[in-house]
């Protein structure tokens, strides 16, 4: 129950550290605050953006606990730069049968292959307008097709949370563990 509370909250900051992370914008589940042990969450993102000892690792601990949340990033670190040799090794990953990460930012085509894989949460756009009402309204005003990036084409479930930042949308999204939100 806790990690559905704390989706919208991780997903916006998450949002804002990859953007600084990715140099396109300044910077800007989980354990009860005050709790004598963080929840560990893993986080994995493309081309090794985030790092162990990264920004992302020591900044949004912090920040998420002024929201009460007590958590600490294990990064999933694929070792590489290179797109794709980074799909290569996530392909190996999926193709072990376990899920890579809880929490995956994913670039392009690769939410395709964690969406056939089974492994992600399939959410409602309903959900995400009642949960982040304001996200929701900026990417609609941005491309009315915004959306479409997180959707199984295939299928019609929506499985991902594209991101955007100050030029509009990016070809980043965020995807969740399934059985990790539940």
């Amino acid at each position: 129950m806790i990690r559905k509370l704390t989706f919208a909250t991780l997903v916006l900051l998450l949002s804002a550290v990859a953007a600084f992370a990715a140099g396109e914008g300044e910077s800007a589940g989980s354990g009860a605050a005050g709790s004598d042990a963080p929840e560990i969450i893993t986080l994995m993102s493309p081309a090794d953006i985030a790092i162990q000892d990264s920004f992302v690792t020591s900044r949004l601990p912090e920040l998420l606990q002024r929201y009460g949340y007590n958590v600490e990033f294990d990064i999933v670190e694929m070792g590489t730069n290179n797109g794709r040799e980074w799909r290569e090794k996530l392909s190996l990953l999926v193709s072990a049968g376990e899920p890579p990460a809880d929490i995956m930012q994913v670039y392009g085509g690769n939410g395709n292959l964690l969406m056939d894989s089974g492994y992600v949460a399939e959410i409602s756009l309903e959900m995400l307008q009642e949960e982040m009402p304001a996200y929701y309204a900026e990417g609609s005003i941005i491309d009315p097709n915004f959306w479409v990036l997180g959707t199984n084409l295939e299928t019609g479930g929506f499985h991902l949370i594209p991101s955007f930042n100050a030029f509009g949308p990016t070809r980043h999204t965020f995807a969740y563990r399934g059985d990790w939100l539940e």
